[in-house]
């Protein structure tokens, strides 16, 4: 599992909530602007400090529902991550064939993956220190043995975590290994 799901779960239930506040918030405010306008009310006080005020607070209300739903788009990205990281057979992937696989730009991908790592919503792996542009999936610790096999390319005897009863290709020498 690559998702967080509390604290994904939690995440979306808060920004449904705020998003709501937000819409209804705003929403008394548009009536207040556009009550502004009307005949009787443009008369008696005019279009003033009032009325561009209850402008400036619903172009604020807009501004927090946008940043909500880009939160929750980050958020739902990070589930559809986490099933093109369990159907990879071995404990590696390149940043260009996630990218392919969630319909996004390499730099995008990386960009939220990054946020997504650092907030705790995707778990279970990083960023490849030697090579920013690959990602690996588990650390080679107690938890990664019960996922992956440690396995020795028979080539160049490189050290690979392959999924057990799946076949990956050795990112030293490229030839093909199964696991048993």
């Amino acid at each position: 599992m690559y998702v967080n799901k509390t604290k994904a779960m939690v995440a979306l239930g808060s920004i449904k909530v705020k998003t709501i506040i937000w819409g209804i918030v705003g929403g008394m405010f548009l009536m207040s602007f556009v009550g502004s306008f009307l005949p009787e009310m443009k008369e008696k006080y005019g279009i003033g400090p009032v009325t561009y005020s209850a402008l400036a607070f619903v172009a604020i209300c807009g501004l927090f529902i946008y940043l909500n739903l880009q939160k929750r788009k980050k958020i739902n990205l990070a589930y559809r991550l986490s099933n093109v990281f369990e159907n990879d057979s071995d404990a590696t992937m390149m940043t260009n064939e996630i990218a392919n696989a969630v319909h996004l730009s390499t730099p995008a991908l990386e960009q939220n993956l990054l946020w997504l790592i650092n907030n705790n919503y995707i778990i279970n792996c990083r960023f490849d220190d030697k090579n920013q542009s690959r990602i690996i999936l588990t650390d080679v610790n107690e938890a990664a043995t019960n996922e992956f096999a440690i396995i020795t390319c028979q080539a160049c005897g490189s050290k690979i975590q392959v999924r057990p009863g799946q076949s990956a290709k050795c990112p030293s020498c490229g030839t093909f290994i199964a696991a048993s």
